[in-house]
């Protein structure tokens, strides 16, 4: 049975897993028998670092209510992490400004994301994300976002634009861009033609001031001092 179970968890959701126990015995018997086994396979797949207490399930709750010591080992409540992970799954928009998150789970829902003046230092592939606000974070590389319209990253690290077609609006101020002659395309282009990059083809606002664009056919050793 634990077999089965196992095999199950690659195939369905975590709504699936509440629909599925409603209308079947079988089902509804695997989540009153093995809860936290359930619940252990998901956070594993969808990616949740639940022992890193800036993960953004955390976001609004007490992160040792969720884990001790007992008996000198590190316990989780997978059972009640999970249920913190299922309300975010569904979320359409999340705001979650300054709160100190360090990582973030899959959400393959989420379309409108604000994580700016946190400790992100990567992304997850968000694949229904439209809009990304994660100004002064620790990012230095952004996913591939193929349906992102908006993105403000400025005050972060990056060293490439990301793989975003879609794109209209972007504010990538005080950045340090290396790899990228694309970028170089931009420079000077009238404000209404920004859609000629090749990066960004749909591209209509663009506030990239302070960006270190660095090309690969300039001469490491010149001084721009001088």
């Amino acid at each position: 049975m634990i077999d089965i179970l196992y095999i199950l968890m690659d195939y369905v959701s975590p709504n699936d897993i509440l629909k599925v126990s409603k209308i079947s015995k079988v089902m509804n018997d695997y989540c009153t028998k093995y809860p936290t086994i359930i619940a252990e396979l998901m956070l594993k797949k969808y990616n949740i670092d639940y022992a890193d207490r800036g993960n953004l399930v955390y976001m609004n709750q007490n992160f040792n209510d969720y884990c001790w010591i007992e008996n000198g080992t590190v316990t989780f409540d997978l059972n009640g992490i999970f249920l913190l992970y299922l309300h975010l799954y569904n979320a359409e928009i999340v705001d979650c400004r300054n709160k100190k998150i360090t990582s973030v789970p899959h959400l393959p829902n989420l379309c409108v994301f604000n994580c700016d003046l946190n400790l992100l230092t990567s992304l997850p592939v968000l694949p229904k994300l439209t809009h990304l606000c994660c100004t002064e974070n620790l990012l230095e590389t952004l996913p591939e976002l193929l349906g992102l319209e908006s993105l403000s990253c400025s005050t972060n690290s990056p060293t490439s634009s990301p793989t975003s077609p879609q794109l209209r609006r972007l504010d990538s101020r005080l950045n340090e861009i290396t790899s990228e002659l694309e970028f170089l395309s931009l420079d000077g282009l009238p404000d209404d033609n920004f859609g000629s990059s090749p990066v960004f083809p749909n591209l209509m606002e663009l506030n990239y001031s302070y960006i270190l664009v660095h090309s690969e056919t300039s001469s490491p050793d010149t001084d721009d001092t001088q």
